[in-house]
């Protein structure tokens, strides 16, 4: 009997131990799950503040006051009874067992599940943000595009405008060189005039020599009406490139460099010492199809470039870089 007391003893005093051993385990265990629940609890609490009480109708509304929530918000496990003070029971009708109520106005449960409904709303706006935001930015992206496109044709505008601002200083130049041109010739028609007032007083005085001076008289108008005939074949045939319209024989004068529909007009390759001229009509031709007709503007001998205008009533098909200009006469 001593030996089984002994044994008991023995026993007991090993419960004891392992008992001492587990409490201080436990305790350290609680002070663990204490930390962490006021850590989580402050968490929740510092989250609260950045979520809003409702959704707003419009986007554009910026301020919207937070939800603030504080840590005895949330300290509320049970359900309490507002009468007596106690947390509510509840009877299982099956088992009979009775179990105090975690759900319910101002417990933890009901606290944390309106925030995350709340949560989950403004995480559904902020998905829809992000959509709207990616089509606003495809549409921003169109929008650059579009902003390059017409700053490149602008910058083109402006290079022509600076073109023809040249042309226009230089066409200036020359209609006034034309026009000292023209009041030199009309000084010497006034002194031709007066010398043949001064001739046709002579002529009074010296009958003999009629013959002869009408004879010259002729001479001089059939001159300077080939003088007449040749000034204005010359301005009519001004800016060719050495050679006249008669002079430019049939076949291929080039290609297609450039196309510019928006403004009706051709940039075209010449051949080298290919003669061309302007106001000339050149047929425009892909392998043995007509594509159509345009009208020589501008010539760039130095560059072997010639400008045309598109003759849209011969459009057939669209011009194209590449396609082969050919002169087949007027």
């Amino acid at each position: 009997m001593r030996i089984v007391l002994r044994i008991l003893i023995v026993f007991l005093a090993i419960l004891s131990g392992v008992s001492l051993y587990l409490g201080i385990k436990l305790f350290n265990q609680r002070e663990q799950i204490k930390a962490r629940t006021s850590i989580l609890e402050q968490s929740i609490v510092d989250l609260s503040w950045q979520i809003e009480t409702e959704v707003p109708p419009d986007l554009g509304i910026r301020k919207i006051p937070p939800v603030k929530l504080d840590v005895r918000d949330i300290k509320q496990y049970y359900s309490i009874d507002p009468q007596t003070g106690a947390p509510k029971v509840a009877t299982d009708s099956k088992t009979g067992r009775k179990t105090f109520l975690t759900e319910g106005p101002g417990t933890m449960k009901n606290v944390l599940k309106a925030l995350l409904d709340k949560a989950k709303q403004q995480t559904e706006i902020l998905d829809k943000t992000r959509l709207a935001l990616q089509e606003v930015r495809q549409s921003f992206t169109r929008s650059q595009q579009k902003v390059a496109d017409v700053k490149s044709k602008l910058m083109g505008l402006e290079s022509k405008i600076d073109s023809l601002s040249d042309e226009g200083v230089r066409l200036k130049d020359e209609i006034s060189e034309l026009k000292n041109t023209l009041d030199k010739k009309e000084d010497q028609i006034v002194s031709l005039n007066a010398q043949i007032e001064d001739q046709k007083t002579k002529l009074t005085k010296q009958e003999e020599k009629l013959f002869l001076q009408q004879s010259s008289l002729t001479a001089l108008d059939k001159r300077n009406s080939e003088l007449q005939d040749k000034i204005r074949r010359l301005e009519a045939e001004k800016g060719y490139r050495g050679s006249l319209v008669h002079e430019i024989d049939h076949g291929i004068k080039g290609t297609i460099a450039q196309v510019n529909p928006e403004w009706s007009f051709v940039v075209i390759s010449l051949k080298p010492d290919v003669k061309i001229a302007h106001d000339i009509t050149l047929l425009i031709r892909r392998d043995d199809n007509l594509v159509g007709r345009v009208k020589v503007l501008r010539i760039k001998p130095e560059e072997n470039l010639a400008i045309a205008e598109i003759l849209w009533p011969w459009m057939k098909l669209p011009m194209q870089k590449g396609d082969i200009v050919d002169y087949v006469g007027e």
